[in-house]
């Protein structure tokens, strides 16, 4: 009999193993959540503390490498900015929410445009289709 239960308890869970796994599977590549839409349900305080987090975290993995390159915003820091730059651009570009917020802000580091950042081809991100001029 405890042969008999062992088994049973295995089959169970060797099923649920496998819905589970069939039902991840649709998703298993996507992304669950895109950041720009967390982005902008975010309020205006919480944006700037996220780029000062992450200015502060850049400062100091940067202060412990041989970094040379100091990013455009490291000239005048100034988190209300960069956060307004970021809002701009998800809301400017709805089809770019998958972007990541540090590739955002790594490019803006570089000194790139919004419109630049929504043409920079990213892994996962395939810049718009450039217009062929007729004339």
């Amino acid at each position: 009999m405890g042969i008999m239960t062992s088994t049973r308890t295995w089959a169970k869970f060797a099923v649920l193993l496998a819905l589970y796994a069939m039902a991840a599977l649709p998703t298993f590549a996507q992304r669950g959540w895109h950041q720009g839409d967390t982005w902008l349900k975010w309020t205006e305080s919480a944006r700037e503390s996220y780029v000062f987090g992450y200015f502060n975290g850049y400062s100091n993995r940067r202060g412990q490498s041989c970094e040379p390159a100091q990013k455009e915003w490291q000239k005048e820091i100034n988190t209300s900015l960069v956060a307004k730059k970021i809002t701009d651009y998800y809301r400017r570009y709805p089809e770019d929410r998958e972007i990541y917020l540090s590739e955002i802000l790594e490019q803006l580091g570089n000194g790139l445009t919004t419109e630049q950042i929504h043409n920079y081809p990213f892994d996962r991100h395939k810049p718009p289709a450039s217009e062929v001029s007729t004339h």
